[in-house]
């Protein structure tokens, strides 16, 4: 299996990594941006591709930063994982623990959430994560589960 994740979650032609607001178009400084995903944190970075087993988990882990580049805590932050095409349509919150949760890990400044592709009963295809914050700003990146 093989994800690749799209590097421009806004679409405006500038690359999550150069652009410090990937989720206001246009938005290439803090100002004017709420909070945004900072960065999507090791096995997945928003510029490779890797492999997966089937059946495996995928360990979701990205930074949140707030207008001034610090961590951004958000309680009521939700992910959900979306195939409609599969029929897979699964949103997580952080109010309980485990594998089924969202955690928010403030000393290393991530959020994590374990994807498990067997439990989920994801199918080969096209993926797309979107992490909803509680203050609407909401951050969007897609992968492919595809045979290897």
């Amino acid at each position: 299996m093989s994800f690749s994740i799209n590097p421009d979650s806004d679409n405006d032609g500038i690359e999550d990594s150069e652009d410090l607001c990937p989720q206001t178009y246009g938005c290439s400084v803090f100002s004017g941006c709420d909070s945004g995903l900072g960065n999507l944190l090791p096995p997945i970075t928003q510029l490779e591709e890797f492999y997966l087993q089937e059946g495996a988990f995928l360990p979701f882990k990205f930074t949140a930063e707030d207008c001034s580049g610090a961590f951004y805590e958000d309680a009521g932050i939700q992910i959900r994982v979306v195939n409609l095409s599969l029929n897979i349509d699964q949103t997580f919150n952080t109010s309980g623990t485990g594998n089924d949760y969202i955690s928010i890990d403030s000393v290393n400044e991530q959020y994590m959430l374990n994807i498990h592709t067997s439990q989920m009963n994801m199918g080969f295809g096209i993926y797309g994560i979107y992490v909803m914050f509680s203050n609407g700003i909401v951050a969007e990146t897609r992968f492919e589960l595809a045979e290897k």
